[in-house]
C-alpha cells in the first residue's frame, strides 16, 4: 500500500509504507503530520494510523536520547528533508526492470485467451480475403475454383502476416495481447524492446507453430513456446514484479 505526505500544501510521494515507517523512525513524519492513503482523498494525523504506533515510539526514544524532540525541528529542514527523500523513492521507482522490478511471463491460459481474440481477428481477415479473391477474379474474368481457393490462400497469409508483424513489431503486441494486457520483449530481466525484423519472423513462427504451441508449452510446463525459444523472447504482463 502507498501513502502521501503533505507539508506546506506539498504533497510527498506516493511512496510505500515500509519507506513511511522509515520517515517517522528518521524524524521526517510527525505525529501531526498529514497523511492519506494514495487511493483515497481523506487526510488523517499520521499517528492516526496503527502501523505507525512502533515506529513513532523508535522516533520518541531516538529523538529523547540527543536530548531534543521532533518538535524542535525546523519546519524548513524538515520539508527539505521529506522533499529529499520522496526525489530519492521516485528515481528508485523509476529504475529498470533489472534493479527494482522483474518481468512477468505469461502464463499458458492467458495467452491461449488472448490467441482466441486474435484469432477471431485473423477468421475476420480471412472473410475480407475472400470478398477481395473474389472481387478480383470477377473484375479480371477469371472463374477457376483452383486459382481462386490458391488467391485466398495466399492473401490470407499476407494479411495475416501484415496484421502480426506490423502489430508485434509496432506496438509489440497483437490486439489480444493488448486485450488481457500482454507484450512481447526480449528475454532476459531486462525486458529490452523487440524490433520490426525479429517481430516478424516471431509473426512467422506463430503461423507456423499457433496450434502445437499450446501443447509443447504444457508438456514442458514452462511460460515459453517454441516461437519464444527461437527468437529469444518472451511474453510479458504488463505488471511487473517485485525482485
Amino acid at each position: 500500500m502507498e501513502y502521501i505526505v503533505k507539508v506546506n500544501d506539498k504533497e510527498y510521494g506516493p511512496i510505500e509504507d515500509d519507506i513511511l515507517i522509515r520517515w517517522v523512525e528518521d524524524g521526517r513524519v510527525l505525529p501531526d503530520s498529514e497523511v492519506r492513503n494514495s487511493k483515497l482523498a481523506l487526510w488523517k494525523k499520521a499517528d492516526d494510523f496503527s502501523f505507525l504506533k512502533d515506529a513513532f515510539k523508535a522516533q520518541e526514544a531516538k529523538f529523547r536520547k540527543v536530548r531534543h524532540t521532533p518538535d524542535e525541528k525546523t519546519e524548513h529542514n524538515f520539508t527539505k528533508i521529506l522533499h529529499v527523500s520522496s526525489v530519492e523513492q521516485q528515481k528508485k521507482n523509476s529504475t529498470d526492470f533489472k534493479n527494482t522490478f522483474l518481468p512477468d511471463k505469461a502464463g499458458i491460459y492467458i495467452r491461449m485467451k488472448a490467441g482466441i481474440v486474435d484469432l477471431i481477428v485473423v477468421l475476420c481477415i480471412f472473410c475480407i480475403s475472400i470478398y477481395l479473391t473474389d472481387f478480383l477474379m470477377t473484375a479480371l474474368g477469371i472463374s477457376d475454383l483452383k486459382n481462386q481457393g490458391l488467391t485466398i490462400v495466399i492473401l490470407s497469409l499476407f494479411l495475416i502476416l501484415l496484421y502480426l508483424g506490423s502489430s508485434l513489431g509496432i506496438f509489440a503486441q497483437t490486439i489480444g495481447m493488448w486485450y488481457y494486457g500482454l507484450i512481447l520483449v526480449r528475454e532476459g530481466d531486462n525486458a529490452d524492446e523487440v524490433y520490426l525484423l525479429r517481430a516478424f519472423i516471431f509473426a512467422v513462427f506463430i503461423c507456423v507453430f499457433w496450434i502445437i504451441s499450446p501443447v509443447f508449452n504444457y508438456i514442458l510446463g514452462r511460460k515459453k513456446s517454441i516461437h519464444d525459444l527461437i527468437t529469444n523472447t518472451q511474453i510479458v504482463l504488463i505488471s511487473a514484479r517485485r525482485t
